[in-house]
């Protein structure tokens, strides 16, 4: 699999959602508590990696929600910028399966993309659609498989026919990276140390339950279909799966 970001993870003293990220920054942030907080959910972690005892993984999740992410309310501020740019991917492929340019939703015409390769049409839309922030790279990593996942086995980019669930689809898929994306730069060098096929085992697994349980908080919010679902429906609906998240990985207990 291969991790895609190449930041460091956060320092201990790091805000807990740098500016650029946060979905309320009208609301208060805390500061960093005092102490390491990421070392619970780093050392279990790797524990993890170089175990693939599962114990240690739910553990670290544990970790991580509840201390390293400053707990299920705060953390999942963290995810802001994110769901922003999640929420114009929706808008753009539904601009388009309509029968638009997707201007509206990204600032540049798209409809030029109809009947060409869907690689090449996926690495423009991404293009388009990545913002000039510090999650820029975390974004496009997250979309770029979103798309291809959801596009599988089309050859031709033809927008007239996107499904809604393939749209559905599409969605979950760009959160679980996100997510998988942020655990990782968190986790800091984690992956990095050790026996290559066991680190990406250890990838492997954490992203089979990160899908598992982002599909298991989304996907309920998008049973009732996608079509008439505005942008910042959709960012809400991000944003309410991803606290859902860090709120059952603050339940996996610390033994």
């Amino acid at each position: 699999m291969g991790t895609s970001t190449s930041s460091k993870g956060p320092k201990n003293n790091s805000p807990l959602v740098p500016p650029w990220a946060d979905d309320t920054p009208d609301q208060p942030i805390p500061p960093p508590p005092e102490g390491q907080r990421f070392k619970a959910f780093r050392v279990n972690m790797g524990k993890f990696v170089n175990s693939s005892e599962n114990h240690y993984l739910r553990r670290s999740l544990g970790e991580y929600a509840r201390a390293a992410t400053g707990g299920s309310a705060i953390g999942s501020r963290r995810y802001g910028a994110m769901s922003k740019a999640g929420s114009s991917l929706f808008g753009v492929m539904n601009e388009l399966r309509q029968g638009g340019t997707g201007e509206e939703s990204s600032g540049v015409d798209l409809s030029a993309l109809a009947g060409k390769d869907v690689d090449f049409a996926i690495q423009e839309i991404v293009t388009a659609l990545t913002p000039e922030n510090g999650d820029a790279e975390k974004i496009r990593a997250a979309m770029q498989p979103a798309l291809s996942e959801a596009l599988e086995g089309v050859d031709e980019f033809d927008p007239l026919s996107i499904s809604d669930e393939m749209i559905v689809d599409m969605m979950i898929f760009y959160l679980r990276e996100c997510v998988f994306e942020q655990v990782i730069m968190d986790s800091n060098e984690a992956f990095q140390k050790g026996d290559l096929q066991k680190c990406q085992e250890a990838e492997g697994s954490l992203h089979d339950l990160i899908n598992s349980v982002v599909d298991q908080h989304m996907r309920p919010y998008l049973s009732d279909g996608v079509s008439n679902l505005t942008q910042s429906q959709v960012k809400d609906i991000q944003q309410n799966a991803i606290k859902e998240v860090l709120i059952e990985w603050e339940g996996y207990e610390p033994w």
